[in-house]
């Protein structure tokens, strides 16, 4: 038995160990650090030495100890910070001179005064230092090194200098955590924050003594320098106007050695500027009623903005304290920082603020980041994994206090949007719209096209869009929803309870979970199993509501009670069965509220108002993430009791929720046969989409008297799988393309269309796969001839019908991106396909880039065919040639005279125009387009086709080349040809025979009218289709 009983002991511990730490007893290591540190603002670096004493309160011995340098995530493009900027699209590092780069260096680890062995990790902004001998649980070692670290610019990320601005921040080396989960190591990243262990910091920085200086900690024997910045503080308050110079004073000769002591937070941040104006507040802390001491330091950039920022940290730290618990240090500073890598960043004390333009966005940043001393400073839960902790809950905590200090009008949309006077919200019809409804529009932009991701996932597995939308913006909702559900008095003891649980710990999503349930005794699975870590979404909808015997909707009008009871219908639509409110509203206000619990399915619900309404709502106060709030009303009289308030509204853009709303806008429009045209257009959406999407354009042209315009309608679905989007419909469009002497001769095009695209495997992933499947109807007038080709002055009409399938694979990548296009169209009498790429080199040295453009088709099937315009032509099409009218020409038919000279950039897509090159069999062509040397704004093209031989040609390739302007890159772009093959310029003469033939002795005797005719030029205004615009935003 004995013996059964101890091979039970052994099982026990096994499955013990199988099930990991995170199972065990809490435990957190603890670092003691301290650090010299001497600036050198010359050459702007600074050389320190480090000494820590590290604590090993873990169950486990420690053979090794990971380090961050995160300095040298700054080194090169190879980094996970260089790699990310350009994932992000974001090239100013990618570009940098060595000069204007950072890292660390120095280094000498000692472990005891012993030499360890130090060894990179998978990147040079991660160390792991072997022990000489493990560290015991419980015991400590004393970890010694020098380093110096060379300083970066300060427009990459959060460490940096603008000129003799300073702002050190993740500067020295750091031990990685170690907790239940084992050891974390993380690379520097922009995107992505941080995870670290507590300790305290003695730190000692020596500086010109002009220096304004602003770090963690309490100054220690800092009298003189306290008194200092108090007397700066008076000045400036006595100040009635702050000059906006920002030259650098030179630096004292003198030198002072601050000391900064902090307990109790998990990293160091140090910010000096010799320009800084100084002011100071104070604030009673809502419990313990202590006092702290809040301080501003700012420049005279936005100095007229910031002469109340230190009463704004003051506010922001009151009502933090007041939600959560009392904020435990002496003092809170806000920095005003140059840097143009972001708009705030937060450390324990101190926090800088980026250019924010007006003093309530000032405020509202100062409360977000000062938020942070207690999102990650004082409950110090792992950024980098599970950025909803800190950025989200936070977010939430920032919207709270904005709403708490500001009336509506001043926090909403319209006081962010107004510019010059102009109302620009209203306008827009979103006057009546809160702050949060940018949060949830941010997060619904692509949760409708299923684009968005999960609350809970690591900050690098974000699409850039998303980390703003989810981790800040949607997370904030949740928890406002949260607290709607609980109400503000429970909601604020479950705020608490975690707070002083975990202060100055390693929290845990199922920490937080185990807190709220605990304190509200509710089961919140739905909120942190579903909510949290997934894209499941919301939407409730109100089917019916029952009087007795009678049910609302039958009939066309219904008198109720004062006192009536009511039985409503809803169905869960979505995949979460989340608590939902339902409220009566009488004349727009809310008079009576009643929760629910979730449910899956349809379920009849007990509704009792104690007085008549006139619609019932699903969360009338939007506090619910719902995907779809347009079936969240029933009205109690009249018809369409189910549709809100029909409104048309001009200019629309954003979506109000709380209306059926039709959008319209003029239009305008030129052709060389309609001329000036003006309409209409009205349309359903544009910003967020919808299933159905539609857009009626009518314009009357004034020149033929006529009709014009176009009109579409799609559908969207979005699977779960293989496909991302699937899009069809179809579009049409009329419009006059000749003049004739008797008619106008108009083309009218129908089109329907599929678009596939394929889901990506990462959605950060730039690389993006389409298929789009068309069938062009095309319907024109056309002149009839008689047999001696006379014109009968007769007219019919021709239709084209052109099947059309593309692939499309398109890297989007910043640096050398690149698509390829395979293409195959069948007609009657032929099958053509082609295949073009393009490819994008980028040249580190100049920044400039070099564009390589491949085309190759060929006729698979060309029996019988007669029309010209469907051959392969070498030269980029004219409108006449632009035979599936899927660009903009201002005068399609044109043969001479200015608007002639327009072309788009199609097949082999030559700049100069010839009537060679045209191909009922195959063609190929390579395009060039690189810039000149310097800043010219004029660059170098030139092309080269390459076709059969045929009775016309003498010869098989054709090319030109020359110098073109782009006006607007892709849009408007002039082309200057300047060298041409052979033939090209034989069969030019022979076309412009009042120009002088070249000679030997004078090749080019009337260069200026020849060039005048051969300048040809690219318009694209169809590339400005505001709604493709919108459906094509990068993540």
């Amino acid at each position: 038995m004995k013996k059964y009983f101890s091979f039970l002991l052994v099982c026990i511990s096994f499955i013990s160990f199988g099930q990991g730490r995170g199972e065990g007893s809490y435990f957190q290591q603890e670092v003691k650090y301290k650090i010299n540190v001497k600036l050198d603002d010359i050459k702007h670096e600074f050389a320190a030495d480090e000494s820590m004493e590290y604590i090993n309160n873990s169950p486990d011995e420690l053979s090794f100890i990971w380090f961050h340098l995160w300095p040298n995530g700054y080194k090169n493009n190879n980094t996970p910070l260089g790699k990310q900027l350009i994932e992000e699209g974001n090239r100013n590092f990618y570009f940098a001179e060595a000069k204007d780069r950072g890292y660390i260096d120095g280094l000498d680890f000692k472990v005891n005064d012993q030499p360890v062995k130090m060894e990179y990790g998978t990147s040079i902004d991660m160390c792991k230092i072997y022990l000489n001998e493990p560290l015991k649980p419980g015991g400590k070692i004393t970890i010694t090194t020098p380093f110096h670290v060379k300083i970066p610019i300060g427009v990459f990320s959060r460490l940096g200098h603008i000129g003799q601005q300073y702002q050190i921040t993740q500067w020295y080396p750091k031990p990685a955590v170690y907790d239940k989960y084992g050891w974390h190591p993380i690379p520097y990243l922009n995107q992505g924050e941080f995870y670290s262990e507590f300790g305290s910091f003695d730190v000692f920085i020596t500086i010109p003594k002009n220096y304004v200086v602003g770090a963690t900690g309490d100054l220690v024997d800092g009298e003189a320098e306290t008194e200092w910045l108090s007397k700066k503080a008076e000045e400036t308050n006595e100040m009635t106007r702050i000059p906006r110079d920002t030259t650098f004073q030179p630096s004292s000769s003198e030198i002072k050695t601050l000391h900064y002591h902090q307990e109790k937070v998990h990293d160091f941040a140090w910010f000096a500027d010799k320009r800084y104006y100084v002011t100071k507040a104070e604030v009673e802390l809502p419990y313990s009623k202590r006092k702290v001491t809040t301080w501003a330091m700012f420049t005279g950039t936005e100095a007229r903005i910031w002469k109340n920022s230190a009463q704004y940290v003051a506010d922001a730290i009151y009502y933090y304290s007041k939600w959560n618990g009392d904020y435990p240090y002496n003092h809170a500073t806000a920095v005003d920082g140059a840097l143009s890598a972001g708009g705030g960043m937060e450390y324990p004390n101190i926090t800088v603020i980026g250019k924010t333009d007006d003093t309530l966005m000032l405020d509202r940043v100062i409360a977000h980041e000062v938020g942070h001393n207690w999102f990650y400073g004082m409950l110090g839960s792992n950024e980098r994994e599970h950025a909803w902790m800190d950025e989200g809950i936070n977010s939430f905590n920032e919207n709270r206090y904005m709403d708490t200090k500001y009336p509506p009008e001043k926090t909403g949309i319209v006081s962010t949007l107004q510019m010059q006077g102009i109302n620009i919200g209203k306008l827009l019809g979103v006057e009546d719209l809160s702050e949060k409804y940018l949060f949830d529009l941010g997060y619904r932009f692509n949760a409708v096209q299923k684009l968005d991701q999960p609350v809970d996932i690591t900050s690098s597995e974000y699409t850039t869009t998303n980390y703003g939308t989810i981790v800040y913006g949607r997370t904030a909702i949740l928890f406002d929803y949260l607290r709607a559900y609980l109400g503000d008095t429970v909601f604020d003891k479950c705020a608490q309870k975690y707070f002083e649980d975990w202060k100055f710990k390693h929290p845990y999503p199922e920490d937080v979970k185990q807190v709220y349930e605990e304190v509200s005794g509710k089961k919140l699975s739905w909120f942190f199993d579903d909510m949290i870590p997934t894209t499941k979404q919301i939407d409730y909808k109100i089917c019916s509501a029952k009087l007795g015997d009678r049910m609302i909707g039958s009939e066309p009008r219904l008198e109720i009670s004062p006192n009536f009871f009511t039985s409503i219908k809803v169905k869960n639509k979505g995949k979460i069965s989340s608590p939902f409110s339902i409220s009566a509203v009488k004349d727009g206000k809310v008079i009576f509220t009643q929760w629910y619990d979730g449910f899956v399915g349809n379920k009849n619900l007990s509704f009792t108002s104690t007085t008549d309404c006139d619609y019932l709502k699903i969360d009338a106060q939007n506090v619910m993430p719902d995907i779809n709030r347009q079936n969240n009303i029933l009205k109690m009289r009249g018809l369409c009791k189910k549709t809100e308030p029909f409104q048309l509204k001009m200019f629309g853009v954003l979506h109000n929720t709380d209306k059926t709303q039709l959008f319209w806008s003029p239009v305008i429009g030129w052709n060389n046969y309609n001329k000036f045209m003006l309409g209409v257009a009205v349309y359903n959406n544009l910003l967020l989409e919808k299933k159905l999407e539609w857009v009626v354009m009518p314009m009357y042209g004034f020149g033929n008297k006529d009709l014009a315009g176009g009109a579409s309608a799609h559908y969207n679905i979005h699977p779960d799988k293989i496909f991302q989007t699937i899009r069809f419909g179809v579009n049409a469009e009329i419009y006059c393309y000749s003049n004739d002497p008797l008619q106008n001769l108009d083309f009218n095009k129908i089109t329907p269309e599929l678009t596939l695209e394929i889901k990506k495997k990462h959605l950060r992933s730039t690389l993006k796969q389409t298929i789009a499947i068309r069938q062009l109807n095309i319907m024109k007038d056309v002149a009839a001839y008689d047999s001696t080709y006379v014109s009968s002055f007769q007219y019919d009409t021709a239709r084209v019908v052109i099947n059309d399938f593309t692939y499309l694979l398109d890297n989007s990548r910043k640096i050398n991106p690149y698509n390829v296009a395979l293409n195959v169209q069948q007609g009657e009498n032929f099958v053509r396909s082609s295949i073009t790429a393009n490819y994008q080199v980028t040249f580190k040295e100049n920044k400039k880039v070099l564009d390589v453009r491949f085309f190759a088709g060929e006729f698979v099937d060309n029996k019988n065919l007669a029309d010209g315009n469907l051959f392969f032509n070498a030269s980029g099409a004219t409108g006449s040639h632009d035979y599936m009218y899927d660009n903009v020409f201002l005068g399609r038919s044109e043969r001479s005279g200015f608007l002639s000279h327009q072309f788009a950039e199609t097949e082999g897509n030559m700049k100069v125009y010839t009537p060679l090159g045209r191909s009922n069999t195959w063609l190929a062509s390579l395009n060039l387009k690189c810039p000149m040397p310097g800043k010219i704004r004029f660059k170098l093209f030139a092309d080269i086709s390459v076709i059969p031989k045929d009775a016309a040609l003498k010869q098989t390739t054709l090319y030109d080349a020359g110098i073109y302007l782009p006006i607007i890159k892709g849009y408007v772009e002039v082309y200057f040809p300047l060298l041409m093959s052979k033939d090209i310029r034989d069969v030019f003469y022979a076309n412009n025979t009042d120009l002088k033939n070249p000679t030997p002795n004078n090749p080019d005797p009337d260069m200026v009218k020849r060039l005048t005719r051969m300048i040809r030029f690219t318009f694209n205004i169809h590339k400005l289709n505001p709604f493709e615009l919108v459906r094509n935003i990068s993540l």
